[in-house]
């Protein structure tokens, strides 16, 4: 999986990138951005097991799936 940069405030997705660690949420402004594909570089292997813990518990091809999914909890 490819880790995701997503800015805050995006509703639930922000919140399941956080939890699970599946990339990083920041500001939207140009120093976050390549602080964040610094961080995201230098860190590949951790996200990377993350994405895949996260798809091997939950079964889905796609946040939006999921994001549907735990709406119907």
């Amino acid at each position: 999986g490819v880790p995701v940069i997503c800015t805050k405030n995006i509703g639930p997705f922000s919140e399941i990138i956080s939890e699970y660690n599946l990339g990083l949420i920041i500001e939207p402004n140009n120093h976050a951005i390549i602080k964040a594909i610094n961080e995201i570089n230098a860190n590949k292997t951790f996200f990377s097991e993350n994405i895949k813990i996260f798809f091997n518990e939950y079964p889905f091809s796609n946040l939006f799936e999921y994001f549907e999914y735990s709406q119907k909890k």
